[in-house]
């Protein structure tokens, strides 16, 4: 795929190299003399370079370094199970208090629980009409598509652009001979993603679990930028759970409906 991606960058590459290598031209249309033509401004496309440089693979294994960071402390979640709470339900002085704090873990439970469910059936359904319509319109491997848009389902905004621009690069490598053929797996890709962020997914969740667009997207940017790539997947869970804790928490109470939307 590189070597094709650089086959059809390497025309407009020569096209662009002959053209900066023209001479300026007097008023009688001839060139003029003693005029260096300007150096060529641009090297031979290589995107395979580009794409495993060492910054990229410092990149690399600074997000391998994160996911594993993220996998040790859920391990330590796990394990410590409901000591925590009963640790935290033990130090708050009222039985007023205890109850609060109980009634707010099982509401963050239940709450959490259901959206990641709903979630991950919405984008399994999701993946399988992907993989179908890249299966009809003879986009080779469409069973990758459609596990790949299911997953990055996950991340609001970020994963979908993500969806959107590696089809176009897929479709113009199997398509060379038709732009419109090339751009249609991406089209109908980000047709269906419309359908059901805007549509399904509103109707299923309900009034109580819905967002303010605009506070999603200011938490995906926080969490990406502190934990990268888990944080992007786990920005609007976190959320959700500050939302509940505003609910819960009367002076947090207008917090909690401006989160809401």
């Amino acid at each position: 795929a590189f070597r094709k991606i650089e086959e059809k960058a390497g025309d407009l590459t020569r096209w662009l190299d002959q053209f900066n290598k023209l001479q300026p031209l007097d008023p009688a249309g001839e060139p003029i003399p003693n005029t260096p033509t300007n150096p060529s401004l641009l090297t031979r496309f290589n995107l395979a370079g580009t794409l495993f440089s060492s910054t990229t693979l410092i990149n690399t294994a600074s997000f391998l370094t994160g996911l594993l960071e993220t996998i040790v402390l859920l391990f330590f979640l796990l394990a410590v199970g409901d000591r925590f709470l009963e640790t935290l339900v033990g130090a708050l002085p009222g039985q007023t208090d205890k109850d609060e704090a109980v009634a707010i873990v099982n509401d963050v439970q239940r709450n959490i629980s259901r959206y990641l469910l709903t979630v991950t059936m919405i984008n399994c359904c999701l993946g399988l009409l992907v993989a179908a319509t890249m299966l009809w319109l003879r986009m080779p491997n469409p069973v990758l598509w459609g596990v790949v848009a299911g997953v990055l389902n996950f991340m609001p905004y970020f994963g979908p652009l993500t969806g959107v621009t590696v089809l176009v690069m897929a479709g113009l490598l199997s398509f060379p001979s038709s732009v419109g053929q090339a751009l249609l797996p991406a089209a109908v890709y980000l047709g269906l993603h419309a359908i059901e962020s805007n549509l399904i997914t509103p109707a299923i969740l309900g009034r109580r679990l819905t967002l303010n667009p605009l506070i999603i997207f200011l938490a995906l940017m926080f969490w990406t930028w502190l934990w990268g790539i888990p944080g992007a997947l786990l920005s609007v869970p976190l959320l959700m759970v500050f939302k509940i804790l505003c609910n819960h928490t009367k002076p947090l109470a207008p917090v909690g409906e401006f989160i809401s939307g």
